[in-house]
């Protein structure tokens, strides 16, 4: 495997005459041969002969004009795994400054936290989109300088119908070279904070998806259920990953994790404003009964509503809602539109204590989307259009608000295809021809 294809070749391994401490060579033995002892040691590096057959005649033959491959250059290059670590930093060293600094940004998309078997995690290579790096960009000039067939250290692959990508050659490289050790010591909690994401995306995608397949009726509701998105220390280990990686991440996985991001953020203003709610019931209750026993009793039945009515019970009922809506029985919707009523009578109840609260208005939208989306299902398209025009005036009151907030925006859309679909339904009602009496 190493000599024969040199002899076809015309290429000889250098024969030592005498010992050489310097060189680690030895009188007598071939090169060859001490290349396959050095195999032997670690048969784990035998991936790397290739390569380092590879680099010798391009150093030795080609650049060299010589026909025998040396020694002194076998010890140059740093044996047989040292040689694609010395190719990697000499690389890197011919770069320009900001092409050099984006080596982090490229080991972070070509390596990965694997587990093994014995369950313990180790740093391994991993396949990345070549779309990932744009062109011209300083991680893809990197990334291109390492492809070159002179380097050899990063590869590039695609299929007959697939998007291509690019990958470590050897793994080698991420442990002999001792800068992409560093680096990868640095980003390691980073790349376990992306696998944990990736994770928890995949199953949260995948219920998603089951979820959506059995209430298709729904699918062009706002839904405000956050079951399966991060929450606590993931999240804010998530939050920290977008803002160091966001560009580096594929977009579903950032859409995810800002999903994750206002899902909690709108929960914590719920539990802030129901706090404060209750702060300024009870302190009118407190001033009501000092001044008239009647406006005590007032705030008094105020307040009990305000702790019935709290925002668990709006996403019970809406839950609840959802469930009857897909029912097989012949009165499901008609349960799934009286819960909705409830919902959102719940709803409007909680805004009256607050109106500044938008997450309680946006369940006023969502409720008033989803009895229109019932009446338009039971072909009483003329009566849910008030509902349709109520979710978008509310939506559109959210993104005036909240310009950035990207849930807002999904809601405004879903508000206006609503009722476009609903004013074409309407219009084709009145084109059919009226049926002649007999």
């Amino acid at each position: 495997m190493i000599r024969r294809p040199a002899e076809a070749a015309g290429i000889s391994f250098e024969i030592p005459e005498k010992t050489e401490g310097d060189d680690g060579c030895k009188a007598g033995v071939p090169l060859n041969e001490a290349i396959l002892e050095e195999i032997g040691r670690d048969p784990g590096t035998l991936p790397l002969l290739s390569y380092l057959l590879d680099q010798l005649y391009r150093s030795d033959v080609l650049e060299g004009s010589g026909s025998t491959l040396t020694y002194k250059t076998y010890k140059r290059l740093g044996g047989l795994k040292g040689a694609i670590a010395a190719r990697a930093e000499a690389i890197l060293t011919s770069q320009a400054p900001e092409v050099r600094l984006a080596l982090r940004r490229l080991l972070f998309s070509l390596v990965q936290i694997s587990v093994i078997e014995s369950g313990t995690q180790q740093i391994t290579a991993r396949r990345a989109p070549l779309s990932g790096f744009p062109k011209g960009s300083p991680a893809r000039r990197l990334l291109e300088a390492f492809l070159d067939p002179s380097a050899r250290l990063i590869i590039a692959e695609a299929g007959a119908q697939e998007e291509p990508t690019t990958r470590v050659a050897h793994e080698a490289l991420l442990t002999e070279w001792g800068l992409a050790r560093e680096l990868l010591c640095e980003i390691a909690g980073e790349l376990k904070t992306r696998r944990m994401v990736e994770e928890r995306f995949t199953r949260w995608n995948e219920v998603s998806g089951a979820a959506r397949g059995a209430r298709k009726l729904l699918a062009t509701l706002p839904l405000s259920s956050g079951a399966g998105l991060l929450v606590a220390s993931d999240l804010e280990d998530a939050k920290r990953l977008l803002r160091n990686h966001r560009e580096n991440l594929p977009d579903a996985l950032v859409d995810y994790v800002d999903r994750s991001h206002a899902t909690a953020r709108r929960k914590r203003r719920l539990a802030i404003g129901a706090f404060i709610t209750l702060v300024v019931v009870l302190s009118v209750l407190t001033l009501s009964a000092i001044v008239e026993a009647i406006s005590a009793r007032h705030y008094s039945q105020l307040m009990e509503n305000a702790l019935r009515t709290d925002h668990g019970l709006v996403i019970r009922a809406e839950a609840s809602g959802d469930a009857f809506m897909t029912g097989k029985m012949t009165d499901s919707r008609d349960v799934a539109i009286a819960i909705y009523r409830i919902r959102l009578e719940l709803s409007e109840q909680l805004a009256k204590f607050d109106p500044n609260n938008l997450d309680w208005k946006h369940d006023i939208a969502g409720g008033n989307a989803r009895i229109g989306f019932v009446l338009e299902q039971q072909s009483h398209v003329r009566d849910a259009l008030p509902y349709f025009q109520a979710s978008l005036a509310i939506s559109q009151q959210l993104v005036a608000a909240e310009p950035a907030d990207p849930a807002w925006q999904r809601d405004l859309n879903a508000a206006k295809k609503l009722l476009i679909d609903a004013g074409k339904q309407l219009a084709a009602e009145r084109e059919k021809p009226t049926a002649s009496r007999p």
